[in-house]
């Protein structure tokens, strides 16, 4: 069994080193797909508590984002932007490279994300800029529980023809997250657009007339 995972792990290297970009993409749409089925089989469980059969639209669709979009970006961001613009040669370049990831990095990514998920559903881009400003912030600061110290221990430690891997890998529970906040997550509604809070001003103000 450990060697034919040695194997498998081998040829899945020289795979990474004929066709980078192929094998990262394909691994992260797998792993994608199976967030997304755990997600669904997790919100009938804990959310809707019925069971229903899988929706292999809303799977296809948060697979193909990943295999054709965020997986090649996180590519070229890891491989070529990231290394040119900040090498860790020392702990300070560790820290300037964590930083500028969870923060430039984090806020692009999320937002193709949210933007693209509403194109791939057909609504438009106006409606996916309205869909990444009642989501942005709510997924950016859960984004800060796991990334700063997965992508810390990814730097440092993981040799960079790996990073999309070692991403793929931890993407497996961050994916479910971004899965129930794509597509079962509502923002709160705000008081003050809520329609009570405007029916108990007018009759204060009526009643201000009396």
């Amino acid at each position: 069994m450990g060697l034919q995972m040695a194997r498998l792990f081998k040829k899945y290297v020289n795979l990474l080193e004929k066709y980078p970009l192929a094998t990262k993409s394909i691994t992260g749409g797998i792993i994608a797909s199976i967030s997304d089925l755990v997600c669904q089989k997790l919100e009938q469980k804990y959310i809707t508590k019925k069971s229903a059969p899988i929706d292999w639209v809303r799977n296809a669709k948060f697979t193909g984002i990943n295999l054709l979009v965020i997986c090649p970006l996180y590519h070229y961001y890891t491989a070529k932007l990231l290394p040119a613009l900040i090498p860790v040669t020392n702990k300070i370049q560790l820290i300037k490279k964590i930083a500028f990831d969870q923060t430039a990095g984090a806020t692009f990514f999320i937002s193709v994300f949210f933007v693209g998920m509403s194109i791939f559903d057909g609504k438009g881009l106006g409606q996916g800029i309205e869909n990444w400003k009642n989501k942005f912030w709510y997924t950016l600061q859960r984004n800060w529980l796991l990334w700063p110290a997965a992508n810390g221990i990814n730097f440092a430690f993981v040799p960079i023809q790996f990073q999309v891997l070692y991403f793929n890998f931890v993407s497996v529970f961050w994916n479910i997250f971004l899965s129930y906040a794509q597509n079962v997550y509502k923002p709160k509604q705000s008081p003050k657009h809520s329609p009570t809070f405007h029916l108990k001003k007018k009759k204060k103000k009526y009643s201000a007339l009396i």
